[in-house]
């Protein structure tokens, strides 16, 4: 089959457990470029926090972010895709972590905000490299266009905190753990595999012609829009259930490796 898009995860695929990418990955990637093939990252991060990575390279990267969220490209920053949360619905689930005294972010393209600097918040936007704007009232930023809320807390609460939200059936709104320690809401019409879709359209790919790679339970809906579907040997065993290949471990280059085993043998 000839790949003409190789669309990957970054945390705990492309990245080690350190966040880091290797030489070795960056060069196989560059590569994969000069061999025409479209290179493309899919993350739930924001775009501030897949800046470090993505600027290795000197083309244009198609970037799908906040879990789908939100499209662009990294050079050219053209604006493809964002599907932001129904206002009144992200209100109601802010309040309800307000009143819970949940730790939680809103993100709105490249800005982050919260209701209070707990020492989880600190930890987070020191990890993203920014600092959250704290704010009393979310009402202006709902208007103008939230991609993601996310909450972070213990493992228990975290699971506690996801049924209350199922029970509440909001039609508009997804919720999904993307770690023990946090739980996603994203807007019920965006996924990884409905952004990789409209990537796929705009550049005149086929999913035959797609590998997709990840390691978690976001990368799923990609799977279902890709020709070959590779897990990661650190992802769980239900994502390697509906994987074609199993690569190494992000500690282990196995991006790197699937790339050449692939397409430089």
């Amino acid at each position: 089959m000839n790949y003409r898009l190789f669309v990957t995860d970054l945390d705990g695929t492309l990245l080690d457990d350190k966040k880091h990418i290797s030489e070795e990955t960056i060069d196989a990637i560059k590569k994969l470029y000069d061999k025409k093939v479209l290179f493309a990252v899919a993350t739930g991060r924001a775009p501030r926090g897949i800046r470090r990575i993505i600027e290795e390279f000197s083309f244009d990267i198609p970037c799908i972010c906040f879990n789908g969220a939100l499209i662009i490209t990294s050079k050219s920053n053209e604006n493809v895709f964002e599907q932001t949360l129904e206002p009144n619905d992200a209100l109601k689930v802010i309040s309800l972590l307000n009143d819970e005294n949940y730790s939680f972010v809103v993100w709105k393209k490249h800005e982050v905000y919260s209701s209070k600097l707990s020492p989880e918040i600190i930890s987070y936007a020191n990890r993203y490299e920014t600092v959250a704007n704290i704010v009393t009232d979310f009402t202006p930023i709902s208007q103008l266009g939230i991609h993601k809320i996310l909450v972070t807390a213990e493992e228990d609460k975290i699971i506690t905190l996801q049924h209350k939200l199922q029970q509440m059936q909001f039609l508009s709104l997804d919720f999904y753990p993307s770690s023990a320690n946090y739980l996603e809401i994203v807007n019920s019409k965006t996924s990884k595999g409905i952004a990789l879709e409209i990537i796929q359209n705009k550049y005149s790919i086929s999913p035959n012609e797609t590998i997709v790679i990840g390691d978690s339970y976001n990368d799923l809906s990609m799977f279902e829009k890709a020709g070959l579907k590779i897990a990661m040997e650190n992802a769980p065993l239900d994502i390697k259930k509906h994987a074609d290949i199993i690569a190494k471990s992000n500690n282990e280059d196995g991006v790197c490796k699937i790339i050449k085993e692939i397409f430089f043998k």
